[in-house]
Formats: structure tokens, sequence, C-alpha cells
């Protein structure tokens, strides 16, 4: 928009070099006679006609006029700030001077008449060409002008959409319940803002519960009657999780669960709960016409389709309908089902797909087809797609997947991102982002025009708008697959691959965020040895994820050799896959004989009892009542902690891939006895992880989660007295020092030790992290003068160094 301002400045400043009063000509002196007459004055010639800017008192919009005001045009630029006051007039040019009266004589020939002066020059015309861009003077300036900002939109239909919601009856319902009420609360603000206020609908895509239980059902459809205003239209469809629980009972499985009795039994809890007439329907909201279709089929071995034959069938009798009740095929008809068409928003694949509704909507270009079960960001590009009709993805307002675009291996499979510097993992959907924050705005102008308003609920804003246009005729769309041929990403000119940590075996290196037309899906760091390629990793983008961006995404290199150069390659990849010309790093690892460095965690304790990371000067969340104090034998600040008080290192998320396949865990701690119950030193275990457990027995082991289940390495813990342990994860062995001697080794179950739940990725230190607590919970009763996190695996002599030193 700012360009797009700085354009319209640019061309008042021409205009106002123009508005310069031509000077009137004046006819050529006559020839001296006695008593010859003055010459006639030279007919002054017509002025040029300028043309003119305004902004429109009633429209606010910029206006101009090529015949003096006589008559207006708009730009269909909207004017953003006050209107200016109006220039003063440029002062008259002089009156040119009267030519000396002859003397008086016998009288002379009359003067020739003055030449006409000369027209004045046409002023600039600025219009918006094929393109869409701004032309002044036939020349393109580059700066677009017909999108959805450049020209007001005045809706006359809105309606939200969202999917998968997931919303648990339970008290651990993930926030969900919370996301529903922030969606309507939001969703209403909004409209209230606008010029059109109403809100028509808000309809939800399926899996608006994750299981179909009644007391979820009940749950939702009691908010929603409680929640909408005036005669918003709510609806609700049918998902696979809705089947759910009717399928246990019935007791049929997951993959065959639509039974005849399963279905029926569905649908009478879903008509009962939800006061709905029928559970498929053809609503009229506004003008326009909404179907909505629930699935009743889903079985893998069925023939491709997630609905019945019959279903089907009525799809479409009444698209055939909503069809003929509009002559000229220009008004959008919305469609609602859970599943999309097989190819369509995000390369849809069969298995999660339907393979029969493409053909029925090819046959009514004007559809509108929304769809969920993808829990792909919206924000993805590919989530709106347009071939003989138009399918968008809804916004999952549960968890988010996406995938790595030209990765070998997931293309198609769900990845997850787990934090906003481009860390994935690929596995259970609940260990990652659970809750997701975005959902659209459907806005349809009187020109039967589309848009699409994304909004985000967790900074109540609108995150982005995506301009859909006139639906009806095909050769006018833009979302295509011709959009896999677009341009590659690119890097901004001067921006370069800064380093944040270089280690003996470790370096994170910090990218900075390319931009593209087509969307940034993911870096691809290509690390090299020479001209040997070393390992390639992928770091999503997260442009698409709906949180604040970051300015650069971290890229970790692991298990690298001492002393050695490498080099790497950032190339920055579309979501098509298509990649763009990389930016280029080299460094040189650490030398082997260098002093082991705390480079994750190293906890300061401060005398007002708060904590810093000492590697960035960061704060540490604290949880209680600690306190902090200067022990004099020790030369360092100890905190004394209660059994309820401890401290939360928050940043944790950002380090896992550099520790799972090794760290050191190092810690100097004093305990007056042992506990009665097992309580935790330092931990981050919930349902993965690692950390420190003291038992009732005496014993404090060092956890890590392995193959099956929790690999440790224990030995039975001093009290009274200060011990110094350390424990260390090679990835192949697990091993616990007291005091800087080798106490215990067992053997891991595997060689990368799995990641904690999602809502417990925090260290605590004091105790464990755990996800019903925000900072921690089982905290220690003694004291505490050292929590270091190590991101490489010590030998036992730099084990016993550390314990020397303190010494």
């Amino acid at each position: 928009m700012l360009k797009k301002l700085l354009c319209v400045m640019l061309v008042l400043a021409m205009l106002l070099t123009l508005c310069l009063t031509l000077a009137s000509c004046n006819g050529e002196k006559g020839d001296k006679g006695d008593k010859g007459e003055t010459g006639a004055t030279g007919a002054t010639g017509p002025a040029g006609i300028t043309p003119q800017l305004r902004i429109n008192e009633e429209t606010n919009m910029w206006e101009i006029s090529y015949n003096n005001g006589d008559s207006w045009t708009s730009l269909g630029v909207k004017a953003t700030g006050p209107q200016g006051a109006t220039g003063a007039t440029g002062p008259q040019g002089a009156t040119g001077a009267t030519g000396p009266q002859g003397a008086t004589g016998a009288t002379g020939p009359q003067g020739a008449t003055g030449a006409t002066g000369p027209a004045g020059t046409p002023g600039s015309k600025i219009t918006i060409g094929e393109n869409g861009n701004w032309f002044i003077d036939g020349v393109d300036t580059g700066f677009k002008a017909t999108d959805d900002i450049a020209k007001e939109f005045v809706p006359i239909l809105r309606f939200a959409v969202s999917s998968d919601l997931h919303l648990r009856s339970a008290t651990r319902d993930y926030d969900s319940a919370e996301i529903l009420d922030s969606m309507f609360d939001t969703a209403y603000a909004y409209c209230a803002t606008q010029k059109y206020q109403k809100l028509d609908a808000i309809l939800f895509a399926g899996d608006f519960t994750e299981n179909g239980a009644e007391a979820e059902m009940t749950k939702f459809f009691n908010y929603v009657n409680t929640n909408k205003q005036g005669d918003t239209v709510v609806r609700a469809i049918l998902g696979n999780h809705e089947y759910y629980t009717t399928a246990y009972d019935d007791g049929t499985t997951n993959d065959s669960r639509y039974s005849d009795t399963s279905v029926a039994a569905t649908y009478e809890k879903f008509l009962r709960l939800s006061g709905y007439e029928s559970v498929d329907a053809h609503l009229e909201i506004g003008g326009y016409h909404f179907i909505v279709l629930n699935t009743d089929r889903y079985s893998y071995d069925y023939t491709g389709s997630k609905f019945s034959p019959k279903k089907l069938a009525w799809l479409e009798t009444e698209l055939a309908a909503a069809d003929a009740a509009d002559p000229t095929g220009k008004k959008p008809i919305f469609v609602f089902q859970h599943m999309p068409a097989t190819g369509t928003v995000n390369n849809a694949n069969q298995g999660a797909s339907d393979d029969y509704l493409e053909a029925i909507f090819n046959k009514y270009p004007q559809v509108v087809d929304f769809s969920g079960h993808t829990h792909f960001p919206i924000t993805d590009p590919q989530s709106v797609w347009q071939g003989g009709y138009t399918a968008i993805n809804t916004a999952s307002l549960a968890y988010l997947v996406t995938y790595v675009a030209g990765h070998p291996q997931y293309d198609r499979s769900s990845v997850m991102p787990t934090d906003w510097e481009g860390s994935w993992i690929a596995s259970s959907a609940y260990d990652v982002i659970r809750n997701a924050g975005l959902y659209y705005m459907v806005e349809v102008n009187a020109e039967q025009e589309v848009r699409l308003v994304v909004y985000n609920i967790y900074s109540q804003s609108v995150q982005m708008i995506i301009y859909i246009g006139e639906v009806g005729d095909p050769r006018t769309y833009t979302y295509t697959d011709q959009r896999k041929y677009a341009a590659a990403p690119t890097f901004l000119p001067g921006a370069a691959i800064t380093p944040q940590l270089i280690t003996k075996n470790y370096a994170r290196l910090n990218i900075p965020q390319a931009s593209c037309d087509a969307g940034v899906n993911n870096y691809r760091v290509e690390l090299y040895k020479g001209s040997t390629l070393v390992s390639t990793t992928y770091r999503l983008s997260c442009a698409f994820l709906g949180f604040a961006m970051p300015t650069t995404i971290g890229a970790p290199l692991t298990g690298l050799t001492p002393s050695t150069t490498y080099s790497v390659k950032v190339y920055p990849v579309n979501s098509w896959g298509t990649a763009g010309e990389p930016l280029s790093y080299q460094f040189t690892t650490a030398a082997s004989n260098s002093a082991p460095v705390a480079d994750v965690l190293s906890v300061s304790f401060n005398t007002d009892g708060t904590a810093t990371n000492a590697i960035t000067g960061n704060a540490i969340n604290k949880e209680g009542t600690p306190t902090v104090a200067y022990n004099a034998v020790l030369g360092r600040n100890v905190a004394t902690l209660d059994g309820a008080s401890g401290y939360a290192f928050h940043e944790m998320f950002q380090h896992y891939e550099r520790i799972q396949d090794g760290f050191t865990l190092e810690t100097y701690i004093y305990v007056p006895s042992r506990p009665s119950e097992a309580l935790n030193i330092i931990s981050n275990m919930e349902s993965g992880g690692f950390g420190y457990q003291y038992t009732s027995a005496g014993e404090i082991q060092l956890l890590c989660h392995g193959a099956s289940g929790y690999d440790r390495a224990s030995a039975v813990l001093p009290t009274g007295k200060w011990v110094h342990v350390v424990g260390v994860y090679t990835g192949t062995r697990i091993r616990l020092y007291f005091n800087g001697e080798l106490v215990n080794e067992v053997t891991a179950s595997k060689t990368t030790w799995k990641l904690p739940a999602n809502g417990a990725n925090y260290l605590c230190i004091g105790g464990d992290s755990t996800t019903y607590f925000p900072n921690g919970s089982s905290f220690m009763t003694g004291k505490m003068a050292i929590a270091n996190l190590y991101s490489d695996a010590l030998t036992s002599a730099e084990v016993a160094a550390l314990y020397a030193a303190l010494s």
C-alpha cells in the first residue's frame, strides 16, 4: 500500500509543476509614424487544460478530471490519510507591457497582429493498464492498481468458515473451547468495523468434535446456540471424527466404521442435538445458495468416494436447482463437505479425498467448494485451487500439518511444524502444534467477486487477503495448476547467512527470509566438506503458520568434526518445489582440545530470586518463590528450593535437534534428606524427553526416553552434602557421574530419544515439565548452585575436569 501511495504522490508532484498560468502574448510594436495608432494587442492563446485530482468527500476515493472539474473519474485508490487543505492558487502571469505610443505624425500602417500564444501543455494522463498496473502517459509504473486493496470492496454477503476444531468434553481439551470462543468473538468484532456489518453465516466443514461423543456435540451446540448473534446461520458438518463413538459402540473399526447402524446412530444424535431439520441441506442465505454435504463413507477399501451414491445423486440435483435459479451463471454457489476432491487443494491424495466430486463440480464453474480434513495452513498458496470450478481448503482450528516441498520423503507425508524457527518432525500430531488460530472470512460484493479474509485469532487481526474474483468463467481463473511454473524464490540483495553458534561438533546458522509470489515453503540446507555433500536438511519458512514472522530461520548442523572447514548452500524452495539461487557460507569448527562449554543453557541465579541464561542473557521463567543468596564457600550464588518453586527454560524447544543424539546435563546440588515420593531435579519429561528424577529410595536417575520407554542410569545420592552430578547421553550409552567419577552406565535403546509431548516443551530447573502447569511441577527441596546443558556428550576426562574446576 505504501508503494501505491508513493506513486500517487509522484503523480501529484507532476501535476503541480504543470499548474503555471500561461502569460498572455502581445502584438508586435507598430512602425513609428506621425501620430501612429498603437498596434492591437495579439490574442491570448488558449490555456492548456491541466488534469485535476481530488478526494471524494463521500467515498474517500481519489478522483481525476480532464475537463476542469465538469466530470470526475475514480482512480480506484482509497485515500488512507486525512484530506489535505486546498493548495493556494498559483500567481497569475504578468500582463505583457503595452507598446509605447508613436509620436504624433502621419498615420502609419497598423501593426501586424501578434502571433497566437502557445497552447498549454496537456497534463499527464493516469490510467490502469491491462496488467493491472498504474500507467503515467502510457509508461508502466510497476505498481499494481487492480487488486483488492486498490479498489474498495464492499460486501453484500459475509460468512466465516473453518474446520477440524476437534472439540473435546474432557478437561484436557487442548484449549479447543477457548479457540471456538475466540473465533466467534473476533468474527463479530471484525464485522462491527466494516461498512457491511452483518455476519450472515458461520460454517464448520467437519470434525467439529474429537470423537462425536454425546458430551462433545452437546458442548458444541450449547455454545453455538448461546453465542450466535442476530440471524447468523451456524451450520456444522459431519466429518470422519464424528463417527468415532458410534463406531466403537457398534463394534466396527476406524477404517470401516460406516455401517448402517453406526451412520443411523450418528445421524440421530447429530439432528437431536443440533436442531437441524435434515442432515444434508440446501440453504439460501443472503440470496446465495449454500449446499452442505455430510460424510457417510471413509473406508479405504471403498470405491474412492467418501459419500454414498445416494448422496452424490442428491448433490447433483441440488446443484442443478441452484444453477437454474441464476440465469447469469455468475453468482457463486457455495458447497461444504469434509474431504476435498482428489488432486485439488494441497494436492489432496486419494486416501484422504473423494474421487467423484470433481466431475460433478466441473459442470458448474460457479461452484466454490470448501473442504477440511487436510489440516494444511490456509496461508499456503495451494490451499486455493481452480480448474473447472474453485476449491478452497478451510482452516483447521486444531493442529497444523504441511509438507516439505521438494523433500524426497515428505512431499506427501504429514510434517508437523514444531516452532517458529522452522523445526519439524513427522510424528504424532499431538506432539506438535496442537492449536491453530486462522480462519476465513468469505466476502462477496455486488459484482459477484469473492475474496477470502484470513483472520488470525491470536493477533486479532487480518493476516492476509486472498482475492479470488469472479468465479463463473474458468477462463478468468487465477489459481490454476499453471502456478507451479511461477518464479523461484529469491533472497533480497545483500542477504547473508550469519552464524549464531559454532562449537567443535555443532553449528547453528541464521537463514534470512526469502520472498516469492508463490510462497516460500522451506529452505534446503546442503552441508559440504570440500566438494563432498555431507548432509541435507530442510527448514520450514514458517511464513504460513500464522505466527509473528522471525527475520531469520535457525538451521542447526549436528555431528560435525572438530577443526574442520565446512561450507553450506541454502536454497529457498516454493510450495511447488522450485528452488531459487542459494546463499553460501563457510565456517570452521572449534578444536577438539578446547575446554567444554555449556552452549545450550547455563543458569545464572540472581540474588533477587530470578534467573537468566548466561549464554544469551535471556530471563528464565520463575515458579513459586525460590530464594537466592551468595555462598562464600562455593564462591557463587545458590538457589534454595522449597518443594514448590523452580525455574522453566522455555527456549528448550529451539535446541531439541542439536541434543537428540547426544548431550551432557550438569548440576551441583545439596539435598537434606530423601524424599517421601519421587521428585525431579532438572527434567523435561512428559511422554518423552530426558531429565533427573530423585526417588524415595534415595536414587538419582538420569532418564532418556528410548525405543519403548525410559532408559535410566541410577545411583544413590548422598544427602546432607554438595554433590556434583553429571549425566551423559551418547546415543548408545547413558552415563551417570558423581563428583567426577562414573557411578553407573547403561545401554541406550535408541540412538535418538523421543521428544516430550506438546505443551511440555521446556526444561524445568528444580522440577519437571508438564502440559498442565506452564512452569513445572514435582519440585525438589534443597539447594542448587549449577544447572548447565551441553550439546555434546562429554568424555570422562572432560567430566572430571568440570569437577576439578569446582575444587
